[in-house]
């Protein structure tokens, strides 16, 4: 797993986010997205490349990552999925849930 896209701290299949109760949250994986992307591959720094979306400050830096992980799966949606990206909804890549239970 690229440590460029997230960390990942403690993650379960009910996961519940009502400490946030504000906030409505949906999780996409760019690393999954990227599989159904042809062109698309690489950590965050040779995404950002094929994209052609320029980072700001310092590579690896909480800001800057997270600035251009969002400018990239943003670009991502705009450019290679036409309809609704639901089906993509909280898949992580290199894991997947199978009857309640967490595999790699």
């Amino acid at each position: 797993m690229d440590s460029d896209f997230f960390s990942l701290l403690s993650i379960s299949p009910s996961m519940d986010f009502d400490f946030f109760p504000d906030f409505d949250f949906t999780v996409y994986d760019i690393k999954h997205l990227m599989k159904f992307c042809n062109s698309l591959h690489g950590g965050l720094n040779k995404l950002a490349e094929l994209l052609e979306v320029e980072r700001i400050e310092i590579c690896h830096q909480a800001g800057s990552n997270s600035l251009l992980t969002s400018c990239s799966s943003i670009k991502i949606k705009n450019n290679f999925f036409s309809g609704s990206l639901e089906k993509y909804v909280g898949v992580l890549y290199g894991l997947r849930v199978e009857n309640e239970q967490i595999t790699q």
